[in-house]
């Protein structure tokens, strides 16, 4: 099994993004187990992640598995010990349709009896009502995740997510001082097709495209090497958005288009350069 590790951010403008973050808000905050559908690519391990990552279990590992290699005795020893002492406290199964029956039956039977062991997540691209559902639901294991399940559309339902999610690959993957210039070229010269291609393969297909739109800078993979350089661009990301949000204040502030009284403008830390 793997270890379901740091995400990153869950970027979008849409309405469709909108439901997801309040998805994951509502679904973090209890213990039953979750479903999530959806075509490849569209996001379902990162919610997956981000429920656990604020669920009350978040100081616990989470395992991440494949549907058809889960066995019944990892669910056993997976289900022996109380997650808030010792063990994972989630188990993320990808194409959870695709379970033997037997690890079905095992799953079903501890999650019906709320027994001790990890919050089940699971994702699948099959659609509801297929038959690749038949077994799930003749065990009974498929009502069980109904219960909170979400679809996770795809990239092109939410066009206007393509400029955000651009412009954060670009940022991690260009230094600082020549951010603007690079993203003014990128939206200049390769949004637009974009902006009108098949995203068959959805969010991870376009993030794929923006990498290699950006790997002629050598300079800038080497700043961002590692989980931690990975971690640092998102919080700079995060810092220069908010500082350009807070200038577009103070300038209707100064225009006297906003009253001070009911403003707190905190100051961005800017994050230490790097080696």
């Amino acid at each position: 099994m793997e270890t379901l590790t740091i995400q990153p951010p869950l970027l979008g403008e849409s309405a469709a993004i909108d439901g997801l973050r309040e998805f994951i808000v509502a679904a973090s905050l209890g213990p039953e187990p979750v479903l999530l559908t959806g075509p490849p690519g569209s996001g379902k391990t990162l919610m997956a992640a981000k429920i656990h990552a604020i669920g009350h279990r978040s100081g616990t590992p989470c395992c991440s598995v494949e549907g058809a290699a889960l066995t019944v005795d990892e669910v056993e020893s997976l289900y022996r010990h109380d997650p808030e002492s010792e063990g994972p406290g989630g188990l993320y199964i990808r194409n959870v349709e695709r379970l033997a029956v037997e690890t079905a039956q095992a799953l079903r039977e501890r999650v019906v009896h709320g027994h001790l062991g990890p919050r089940l997540l699971t994702s699948s691209q099959a659609r509801l009502g297929s038959p690749a559902w038949r077994s799930l639901d003749e065990i009974g294991l498929l009502a069980c995740l109904l219960r909170r399940h979400h679809e996770v559309p795809g990239l092109q339902e939410r066009p206007e997510d393509v400029p955000v999610l651009c412009r954060y690959q670009v940022w991690l993957h260009t230094l600082p001082d020549s951010f603007d210039e690079r993203w003014a070229r990128f939206e200049r010269e390769e949004l637009p097709e974009l902006m009108r291609a098949h995203w068959s393969g959805n969010v991870a297909e376009l993030i794929e495209r923006v990498r290699l739109h950006c790997g002629a800078d050598a300079r800038a993979p080497r700043r961002w090497v590692g989980d931690r350089g990975r971690f640092t661009a998102q919080e700079e990301y995060v810092r220069r958005c908010l500082d350009e949000a807070f200038e577009e204040v103070r300038a209707l502030l100064e225009e006297g288009e906003l009253t001070g009284g009911g403003w707190i403008l905190p100051v961005v830390p800017r994050p230490h350069e790097q080696d």
